[in-house]
């Protein structure tokens, strides 16, 4: 520990020695005497301050604390860590002076009033985000942000749909309790079309079927009975014309 702030921890210390008291695993390391039996000017202030304060017994008593000068340290080497593995952290860290504007929530110069009464005139020009970023930084965020902005816009669609039809706000939610009857009877009723409209559709699928395959069936009985009346006419065919010519043969 160097120099300056080694006053101010051993303040800090006595301090919080005062306030919370001194852990008895840090009382028990201390010589309370010398070699020679007297006791040192360090020790009676010790023995002074361990009469002075008032000790309370905690779960973490035997545990060494650190002092606040320490926790101090110790947070901010942990901040600094976090910022240097996020790179956005560190980013805004660094230009936290040009971002500042963007942090305050805007006010509305119509709601500022002085003690007549009168509208306060706005005092200070109001910053936007891309007086502070360059168009080409901003056309860069623009684009790596497109998916983003596709999905907000088609969701701020439905929303004034749902608007406009009025069930978007929640002015309504007392009413829809007062008629939570009718919607379990609607519900019902549903249910039992659903349930209706599905057999139906089952008995049409057998009726499609039992077409289809009365088609086929008839199908194949023309084809069988045109296969047998072809066969019947090339048989006549031929009995026609060893007919002929038998009478030929005779006269």
């Amino acid at each position: 520990m160097s120099a300056a702030p080694l006053p101010i921890e051993l303040r800090l210390r006595a301090l919080e020695a005062r306030v919370l008291g001194v852990p008895r695993s840090q009382l028990a390391r201390l010589n309370l005497q010398d070699d020679d039996g007297d006791e040192s000017d360090a020790d009676v202030q010790l023995l002074k301050l361990k009469r002075s304060s008032k000790t309370a017994p905690s779960p973490k008593e035997d545990e060494p604390q650190a002092t606040i000068a320490r926790r101090v340290a110790a947070l901010e080497a942990r901040m600094t860590e976090v910022g240097d593995a996020n790179s956005a952290l560190r980013q805004f860290c660094d230009n936290y002076d040009r971002y500042a504007p963007l942090l305050a929530l805007p006010t509305d110069p119509s709601s500022e009033k002085d003690k007549d009464g009168n509208v306060k005139e706005p005092t200070a020009e109001v910053v936007h985000a891309r007086d502070l970023l360059p168009e080409a930084q901003q056309a860069a965020m623009v684009l790596e942000a497109r998916a983003d902005i596709i999905d907000a816009e088609r969701g701020l669609r439905e929303i004034d749909v749902l608007a406009k039809r009025g069930v978007a706000g929640a002015e309504g939610l007392e009413d829809i309790v007062e008629l939570k009857p009718a919607l379990h009877a609607g519900a019902e009723r549903v249910s039992t079309r659903s349930k209706n409209l599905g057999e139906a559709r089952a008995q049409a699928a057998t009726l499609v079927e039992r077409y289809t395959e009365f088609t086929t069936t008839v199908s194949d009985m023309f084809l069988a009975l045109h296969e047998q009346l072809a066969a019947m006419e090339e048989a006549v065919t031929r009995a026609e014309r060893a007919k002929r010519a038998d009478i030929a043969q005779r006269f």
